[in-house]
């Protein structure tokens, strides 16, 4: 069974069947996933801000994700047939067992989503809740979207001009997609897909850049321009583009090719999680983390609770927190807690730490 996607100009072909019988599961489990496919899988979720469809390699997670679950149920020892039977139970079982396999928190929470769009698709609205609520410890869902540690290059002693120059010597644009992450808080693909001349254009004439390639859930966001420093990166970015609309990506690249050639010139650099090798223990994404943390600390006249922040005017901190969230491209204003960490969290981490108890700081990390 192929079907072709047309929802855009360049519809894509997706031969549902073929990867859903992959996994093994029952005859009738699969020809009823892939019908369900065939109508739904390139729509997007109800929870993106986009009515585009998704891509290719979008569309693919999301089945291989929904097939994997049910298939981890099977060697649960629950052999579900068909999807009408597929029930809340079902999902609790499936956020325990991966959280006893050690599943990272936002993985599952992903995996919960996939799950949650199948179920909608066959009508069962609102039948999977909150993941936590089927969690062993439902407090580890919002220990983890705290942070305790300083993900700011500047915070792990990064010269951060320095090591931009010196990925400048290796690509140019790879250094500029960087400095566009500092000066504005992209995400990574974000800084890809941004047309540079149309930013640059939009915040000539209204001091605003819109985002909208590359954003979570599609959900577009607008960005005031705050100092001259983003406009010298956007005018510099655009000297790059070749026209109104080109991205940050050459043209002699794919998307996929040139996260690619990214990731492989940072690594060259020294610019990722692990410090052997010449590794510096910081990831691109830690100048978005630095965009922010500067933010706050301009809006509140104090460093961020992760930098050491503390006894701030509670009007103040609040307002930061929701124009914080807001940059960021998220809507749930206890987001930026990822970012910034909490005053409550890094007293608590304080005295833990005073107490010279590894059992109680891995406790907190959970």
């Amino acid at each position: 069974m192929i079907f072709t996607h047309t929802l855009s100009r360049r519809p894509i072909k997706i031969d549902y069947l073929a990867e859903i019988k992959r996994y093994r599961l029952p005859c009738e489990l699969e020809n009823e996933l892939a019908i369900i496919f065939e109508k739904y899988g390139c729509l997007p979720a109800r929870t993106r801000h986009t009515n585009n469809q998704l891509s290719y390699k979008t569309a693919v997670k999301r089945v291989a994700n929904v097939c994997a679950a049910l298939k981890d149920l099977h060697h649960c020892g629950h052999f579900i047939q068909k999807l009408g039977s597929f029930g809340e139970r079902h999902v609790r079982v499936l956020v325990q067992l991966w959280e006893k396999k050690g599943i990272a928190i936002g993985t599952i929470e992903n995996r919960v989503a996939f799950l949650r769009t199948l179920t909608e698709w066959i009508g069962k609205f609102g039948m999977i809740k909150k993941t936590s609520t089927y969690s062993i410890d439902p407090g580890s869902f919002i220990r983890t979207l705290i942070t305790t540690d300083d993900k700011t290059w500047s915070g792990n002693g990064i010269d951060i001009l320095d090591l931009i120059e010196r990925v400048r010597l290796q690509d140019k644009i790879v250094a500029l997609q960087l400095e566009l992450m500092w000066a504005f808080g992209f995400r990574v693909e974000e800084a890809f897909l941004f047309a540079p001349v149309k930013g640059l254009n939009s915040a000539l004439d209204k001091l605003i850049i819109k985002i909208e390639k590359g954003t979570k859930g599609g959900r577009l966001r607008l960005l005031d321009l705050d100092d001259v420093v983003q406009l010298d990166v956007l005018f510099r970015a655009g000297d790059e583009a070749t026209g109104d609309s080109r991205s940050m990506i050459p043209r002699t690249y794919t998307l996929e090719g040139w996260r690619n050639h990214f990731y492989y010139i940072l690594k060259k650099c020294g610019v990722r999680k692990d410090t052997a090798n010449g590794g510096l223990g910081i990831t691109s994404h830690g100048l978005r983390h630095e965009f922010l943390n500067q933010l706050f600390e301009h809006i509140t006249g104090m460093p961020s609770p992760v930098k050491g922040g503390a006894g701030y005017d509670p009007e103040n901190y609040m307002l930061a927190l929701q124009i914080i969230v807001e940059r960021a491209g998220h809507s749930d204003k206890f987001k930026a807690g990822a970012y910034l960490s909490t005053p409550r969290m890094m007293a608590r981490l304080k005295t833990l730490l005073e107490s010279a108890c590894p059992e109680n700081v891995g406790q907190l990390k959970g």
